[in-house]
């Protein structure tokens, strides 16, 4: 896909809005003042078909979250996923900037590209 995303509009009476995700949190690891999720769910709902109020509503997905080895003090300096091998990426960090890069492919060899790289690869 190329250009900006494609939106539409929902039918009534949705179009005045729904909820259409919730995420529960079970429960969370505390150190000091601060506090992470360390169990939790995420559900993503969707309109039923002939829905005649905003409640009416269908469950699309569920994801289980866990979280593992949690530390309060890793800083991290470079939050670049670490890739093995070659790769094709398509790069959509832009598409909804000021100005938008919508999408950049190239071919990943251990090098990432710059942000000036994908802003004038457009």
């Amino acid at each position: 896909m190329t250009g900006p995303p494609i939106e539409s509009k929902w039918g009534s009476p949705f179009d005045k809005g729904f909820t259409n995700a919730v995420l529960k949190v079970e429960s969370f690891q505390t150190e000091g003042r601060y506090s992470i999720p360390e169990r939790a769910v995420f559900l993503v709902y969707a309109p039923k078909a002939n829905g005649v109020s905003t409640n009416d509503l269908q469950l699309l997905r569920s994801y289980a979250i866990y979280a593992t080895n949690i530390s309060f003090s890793t800083i991290a300096d470079d939050l670049k996923p670490k890739v093995a091998g070659r790769i094709l990426v398509t790069d959509r960090r832009f598409e909804r900037d000021r100005n938008p890069v919508y999408e950049v492919i190239y071919r990943f060899d251990n090098q990432w590209l710059s942000d000036d790289e994908v802003r004038c690869s457009s």
